[in-house]
């Protein structure tokens, strides 16, 4: 039942996406070094309450170089440096419907090993969303994804599934991953998230969400 989503919830979701996106770009615009995780995810939560949200759905995530290498580290006190990963993943919450957000950046000139991953990272994303329409198995959108990283190399990298549903919890079905043979329903509405990790270096994580249509979806 919280799989396939009303007008009214979509329209929930619309908004706290809305909202999720003003948020990153105030925490884009306040990055500097020596900003900390902990200061730029504060930043992200006043940004919700000030625009009428509810809260967030998840504690943000923000972390900085070798941080960005645990896809759900928890923000400290490391200043942020020149060139390092910057992965932030968030979201907001309207009247219970949670947004979901990854985004991956850096100050100046990226390492050319951040760089490679970021352009794989966003052609899996592409990969993944070409194959998303009702009826899809879940499984059918991960290898997706998942082909397109394994195939450069960084397949032991890509260390989760490729998406998941959300609503009022923020992992709410359907499931993205490589076992899960259930059909896409119209009107649910997903997160698409490949990304890689390098053990102390960093990491990369692009995260859009989609409502699935008979067609395809919307993003």
């Amino acid at each position: 039942l919280r799989w396939i989503k009303t007008p009214e919830e979509v329209g929930y979701h619309r908004r706290a996406i809305e909202i999720t996106d003003v948020a990153y770009e105030r925490a884009v615009a306040a990055l500097r070094p020596g900003i900390s995780e902990r200061e730029v995810a504060n930043l992200i939560a006043i940004a919700f309450l000030d625009q009428g949200a509810d809260g967030w759905g998840f504690p943000p995530t923000v972390a900085f170089g070798p941080n960005a290498a645990k896809p759900h580290h928890e923000p400290g006190d490391r200043p942020l440096r020149e060139g390092e990963a910057i992965i932030m993943d968030f979201g907001a919450t309207v009247h219970g419907y949670t947004a979901d957000l990854t985004r991956t950046n850096w100050l100046g000139e990226p390492p050319a090993q951040l760089e490679e991953i970021y352009t794989i990272v966003h052609s899996a994303q592409e990969a993944a969303l070409a194959t998303i329409r009702a009826g899809v198995p879940g499984k059918v959108v991960d290898a997706a994804a998942r082909d397109v990283i394994s195939a450069a190399g960084y397949g032991e990298q890509f260390v989760h599934g490729v998406g998941h549903g959300i609503g009022v919890r923020i992992h709410d079905g359907p499931f993205l991953h490589g076992k899960n043979e259930d059909p896409l329903p119209a009107n649910s509405i997903l997160t698409v998230e490949p990304g890689i990790y390098i053990r102390d270096f960093g990491g990369v994580r692009i995260e859009d969400v989609v409502l699935v249509t008979d067609e395809g979806y919307e993003l």
